[in-house]
């Protein structure tokens, strides 16, 4: 997978949150939106890609958090969303 993003594979805006890393954001998220999921399958669908128990929960609600504050996030997230599998 290309990576057409500027940040640095160990800047500390990519430290996972409980757990959870950009890159899996990205996929759960594209994953519920291309299966139009409800919460409980998000939830599901997250920890069947290895996401522990709970953690999904402070993940989807830091992750946006994160990227609002901070727009070269933001565009890294776009370049991931664009690359990864639903």
């Amino acid at each position: 997978m290309a990576n057409h993003s500027t940040l640095d594979p160990t800047d500390p805006r990519l430290a996972p949150i409980a757990g959870v890393d950009l890159v899996t954001y990205a996929r759960v998220v594209k994953t519920a939106i291309a299966g139009n999921l409800r919460a409980e399958a998000l939830v599901a669908r997250a920890q069947s890609m290895g996401v522990a128990d709970g953690s999904w929960q402070l993940a989807g609600l830091e992750w946006p958090a994160r990227m609002r504050a901070d727009r070269g996030l933001a565009a890294h997230y776009g370049a991931l969303y664009g690359q990864v599998a639903a």
